[in-house]
């Protein structure tokens, strides 16, 4: 998906292991890939893994990735909070508690975002049905299970109504 984009900024909401912002930045090298998670989850797992963090990070550079990684909470600035309105694509694969999902999901529907949301795990449990399950006027929704999690699910929520897949 992120091939399709061209000098787009993607924002990605749960790094983890940052296996998705490597693949969304890897998917055009001309787009830039803003990546938040709370906590610091990459360093220990890349220590686990026999890496360096700075070794790691330059392996990134050469390979011209453009990501920058976050270690902060989006919802606790207004200035990132207004920064997810000018992202092309919004990756949110956080905490699958339903309450976040919503938050970022009414505040993009709230201020007249337009453009694409990647929802990973949404039939991974009660909550996340019900935050997939959820209406919203003007945005279009498109199952994508069956190419990503195909057991948990993988949605997505096009703002403006423009994606044709077929």
């Amino acid at each position: 998906m992120a091939s399709l984009l061209q000098d787009a900024l993607i924002v990605e909401l749960g790094t983890m292991h940052g296996g998705s912002a490597i693949a969304l930045a890897a998917g055009s090298r001309k787009n830039r890939v803003v990546t938040y998670n709370i906590v610091d989850d990459l360093t220990p797992n890349m220590r686990a893994c026999g890496m360096r963090p700075d070794a790691f990070l330059a392996a990134l550079e050469e390979e011209n990735l453009s990501i920058e990684w976050r270690f902060e909470n989006v919802l606790g600035s207004e200035e990132r909070m207004r920064e997810l309105l000018e992202a092309s694509l919004i990756h949110i694969d956080i905490n699958h508690h339903g309450d976040i999902e919503d938050a970022i999901l009414q505040f993009l529907v709230g201020n007249g975002y337009e453009g694409l949301v990647v929802l990973d795990d949404i039939y991974l449990n009660e909550n996340m049905d019900r935050v997939w399950g959820s209406v919203w006027d003007g945005v279009c929704k498109h199952d994508l299970t069956d190419y990503g999690h195909t057991v948990a699910g993988t949605g997505l929520l096009d703002f403006s109504c423009r994606v044709l897949i077929t």
